[in-house]
């Protein structure tokens, strides 16, 4: 550490998956206090500041949806086609730049999480 550590990550951005309560929160908790600005993520909305997420097109759920699945899935969502990861990334990018520097106290939701699970 450096001094009392409060400046150790000052001036950098971290962000920590899961980070809404147990050792993700802590972990977010400790960083911030060590000076980082720090972006939380997670699945509960009532957290505070956080980046929520519904599913998304990684390799697990390509690999567990049958093709009609996800063209049914697909055609009821807005934009009709799941979230990616890179839609995930940039807006975590955006809330960590100084454009977003007002937006506090927020939950911002990325995808529909109405939509069923990708499983059923």
């Amino acid at each position: 550490m450096v001094g009392d550590g409060r400046e150790r990550f000052e001036g950098q951005t971290a962000l920590v998956t899961g980070s809404t309560r147990g050792i993700g929160a802590a972990i977010a908790e400790r960083l911030a206090a060590e000076g980082a600005s720090v972006v939380v993520t997670g699945k509960a909305t009532d957290a505070g500041e956080t980046v929520v997420s519904g599913w998304m097109d990684v390799e697990r759920t390509a690999s567990d949806m049958a093709d009609e699945r996800r063209a049914d899935l697909e055609s009821k969502h807005p934009v009709a086609r799941m979230g990616r990861p890179d839609d995930l990334a940039s807006t975590v990018a955006f809330l960590a730049s100084d454009e977003a520097g007002f937006i506090t106290g927020e939950s911002v939701v990325i995808e529909d999480d109405n939509l069923p699970d990708y499983r059923e």
